[in-house]
């Protein structure tokens, strides 16, 4: 005998369905802890752990904090990106975009300072809160294909905290000689 699926009920004639909840507080709140998460980071180290190399040798740790600033800053674009539906999807030449972005992380790294990457995150944070702001209701579910990767409106914004946890691991993986605090 097969099981049956359980039926969702039809509204009756003239009862509105309720739309899902919105998903913009609980992603702010994840925002507004990687934001903290970001800065706690960038506090516990010195101008030497700057240079030195991330958990992944082929990156320094201020490369690290520098593409994690770059890549926040590049999400309100995405966004819009994801509400229009309309993809990138570069050639598949994975590694030259590997390599593209390992290069703008090393360009970006020279030019910024712990304190300026601060200020660098901040800006584009307040840019994030404010694409965040602007998403309609009816967008959430909206998206388009990045990357080979299918992303709605609210996985673009969740996608943050999981990029900055790739570069934190990163940090945190590396030999430092500032006191990283708890």
């Amino acid at each position: 005998m097969e099981a049956k699926e359980a039926e969702t009920p039809l509204p009756a004639a003239g009862e509105v369905q309720e739309a899902p909840p919105s998903p913009r507080a609980a992603i702010r709140a994840e925002l507004e802890a990687t934001h903290a998460a970001y800065h706690h980071l960038l506090a516990g180290l010195d101008e030497a752990d700057w240079r030195r190399p991330s958990g992944d040798p082929a990156w320094t740790v201020g490369e690290q904090l520098a593409q994690a600033a770059e890549e926040l800053a590049l999400v309100p674009r995405t966004v819009a990106a994801a509400r229009t539906g309309r993809d990138f999807n570069p050639p598949p030449a994975r590694g030259v975009t590997q390599a593209i972005n390992a290069r703008t992380a090393r360009t970006l790294a020279r030019q910024v300072t712990r304190q300026t990457v601060g200020a660098k995150y901040d800006a584009g944070y307040a840019a994030v809160c404010a694409a965040l702001d602007a998403v309609a209701e009816e967008d959430w579910e909206r998206g388009a294909t990045f990357f080979g990767d299918y992303q709605t409106v609210a996985d673009v914004f969740r996608r943050v905290k999981a990029d900055f946890e790739r570069h934190a691991a990163a940090v945190t993986a590396a030999p430092i000689s500032g006191r990283l605090p708890d």
